[in-house]
């Protein structure tokens, strides 16, 4: 997090760029502070960079708390214990799930890592995107709706493959046309 005077001189400086402050400060968003972490900055979503944004979101989750990344890919943890009521076969013990009354202060907190996870990700997105995932209820499932909205399924993905390969494939030069003559691309060059 910024002091004010630190905040006044990034805003004050900030004007140079296109677009002004109101973009940059858009652009990221600090959570609070924990006691495992610093602030640490999460890119806010844009779906123009998801691609990016999604690489950016797992750093600073994973460095909050090693299971806070395996909150988003495998679902909310289960907090668990050792079954003493059947005998142990083969060495490996089964394992039950604790009641909310077992739980100790640490299982509080690993119970609790989907709703943080929750919170930044909401924290992330803008209004329009917000309103495609309010009725998911993890963590895995606002994450995995938003991969399915761009990126798609397989088939999804599949199918674009082929479309592009099929434009690429029909893209031919003109008998006329040399290298430097040919008509140039449409869109943003990167």
């Amino acid at each position: 997090m910024f002091s004010k005077e630190e905040y006044d001189v990034w805003k004050k400086d900030s004007y140079v760029f296109q677009g002004g402050v109101r973009r940059l400060e858009e652009r990221f968003l600090c959570f609070p502070r924990r006691s495992t972490t610093s602030g640490r900055k999460i890119p806010m979503f844009s779906k123009e960079e998801y691609d990016v944004w999604k690489i950016q979101m797992q750093a600073p989750l994973a460095a909050q708390d090693g299971d806070m990344w395996f909150v988003i890919t495998d679902g909310p943890m289960k907090i668990m214990k050792t079954n003493t009521a059947i005998a142990i076969s083969a060495g490996a013990p089964q394992w039950i799930e604790k009641t909310r009354m077992e739980w100790t202060s640490e299982d509080k907190k690993k119970a609790n890592l989907d709703n943080v996870d929750k919170d930044i990700l909401y924290k992330t997105l803008d209004n329009n995107m917000f309103s495609k995932i309010q009725t998911c209820t993890t963590a895995k499932e606002i994450f995995e709706k938003m991969t399915q909205i761009y990126e798609g399924n397989e088939k999804t993905k599949e199918n674009k493959l082929t479309v592009t390969l099929q434009k690429f494939e029909l893209i031919r030069m003109k008998p006329e046309e040399t290298l430097c003559s040919a008509p140039k691309p449409i869109g943003p060059h990167k």
